[in-house]
């Protein structure tokens, strides 16, 4: 009997090994899949509600981001580490039936936390990447970024002016514009800023050039709507309020603040305030010129001002590397042999007549003062109010900035 019931107990104890055994090689064959779909909440120093795709084969892992460029990723024990660029990684930690998620993540100097739930494929908005060497550059642009009537010269792409800006792809070399305003409007609160496209405020930064007290002197950068991979970085804004913040929508058109052209801290005028465009590719983050994403309208108003070409604004990349900058950090220590800066020609805004012609005549002088006095201190409820005559563009009324406008462009043009 004893025997008996020792086999027996041999019998289930080889029986439950087995069972043991199997379950336990058929966890390991068959580890948990967290493929799919996740709507998640991002908070911290960004925040937005995004979609995470994850792509897994074994204990590695593709995924793809609805606000970037897809990103390799590493699976072990339940929790994905994914690596954002160079910059930053991401580490999520998924619930036992891989529905959720929750977790922590970091770039560059901001960081935060991240939960998901999966969700259907369908939801699924798709990534925000734009392969440019395939695709080129979409002209989308339709609202300029401030008002061009007050700027003398703007600097080109690839210029040798301020500091290094580069890309991830380029070095020594400012891939962004310079805007340079006449002389007179070189005060605070002079020039407008708007946001050249619907999107959303990606961040809002102090600058590091002066002090960024409140609302003035910050950096805005705005994720386009249309183009979600394409983020537009202007520099130096005085904001018009507190609404103006991370995370709020805008139109494009609207305004945002003025530039900064007065910092107090350093007792010192700015001679510019500027704009950069990134585009998250495949490869890494390029920088393109302004220039390349106006639509032919929008450029339209630079050509009036003299500009032949979107390339006269650009130096490429082939004659920069010919000619190319020094620099000791992103200090340049000398400009190159290129040409840096494109000057604007006069405005025809101020050329309303001609001698006995009510039409323009291409030259500014005393007969458009003429026209311009007998509609000083005119509104659109006055008889005699012409549009045109409101060169600011600011407040539906012909006054002393007008005239400011006005004697900047004063015998510009060519005598009839």
């Amino acid at each position: 009997m004893k025997n008996r019931f020792r086999k027996n107990i041999t019998v289930i104890e080889f029986v439950s090994i087995s069972i043991l055994f199997f379950f336990s090689l058929s966890s390991s064959a068959l580890a948990t899949d967290y493929s799919g779909t996740y709507r998640c909440e991002i908070q911290g120093d960004f925040n937005a509600t995004e979609y995470i795709r994850i792509e897994q084969i074994g204990a590695e892992a593709n995924v793809l981001l609805s606000w970037d460029c897809p990103c390799p990723a590493s699976v072990i024990n339940g929790t994905i580490t994914i690596t954002l660029d160079t910059s930053g990684t991401m580490v999520l930690t998924f619930s036992q039936d891989a529905q959720k998620f929750s977790g922590t993540w970091q770039y560059g100097q901001d960081s935060g936390t991240i939960n998901g739930n999966k969700v259907d494929d369908e939801e699924w908005p798709g990534s925000a990447c734009y392969d440019i060497d395939s695709k080129g550059v979409p002209r989308f642009v339709e609202n300029d970024f401030t008002e061009l009537i007050k700027i003398s010269n703007i600097s080109r792409f690839r210029s040798g002016c301020g500091h290094d800006y580069s890309d991830d792809f380029e070095s020594c070399r400012s891939m962004k514009h310079y805007y340079a305003p006449y002389d007179i409007y070189r005060e605070n609160h002079n020039i407008e800023i708007y946001s050249p496209v619907d999107g959303i405020i990606d961040s809002i930064r102090n600058e590091q050039h002066g002090s960024s007290i409140g609302l003035s002197n910050k950096q805005i950068r705005i994720k386009s709507t249309v183009q979600p991979a394409f983020i537009f970085v202007i520099f130096h804004v005085d904001l018009i309020s507190s609404d103006i913040a991370k995370g709020t929508a805008v139109q494009a058109g609207q305004l945002l603040g003025h530039a900064h052209m007065y910092y107090p801290d350093l007792d010192e005028y700015g001679y510019s305030f500027d704009i950069a465009v990134w585009v998250k590719t495949p490869s890494g983050t390029k920088y393109i010129s302004y220039f390349e994403t106006m639509t032919g309208t929008l450029f339209d108003y630079y050509v009036a001002r003299g500009a032949g070409s979107k390339y006269d604004f650009i130096i490429s990349k082939e004659e920069r590397d010919a000619d190319p900058l020094i620099c000791d950090g992103e200090q340049f220590l000398n400009s190159g042999n290129l040409s840096n800066w494109v000057n604007l020609s006069f405005t025809n805004a101020c050329d309303f007549c001609g001698f006995n012609s009510d039409q323009p005549d291409g030259y500014v002088d005393y007969w458009d003062l003429l026209y311009f006095a007998q509609r000083w201190h005119t509104d659109p409820d006055d008889t005699n109010w012409d549009p045109r005559c409101d060169l600011d563009k600011e407040d539906d009324y012909v006054d002393y900035w007008d005239l400011l406008v006005f004697a900047q462009q004063w015998h510009k043009g060519e005598p009839p």
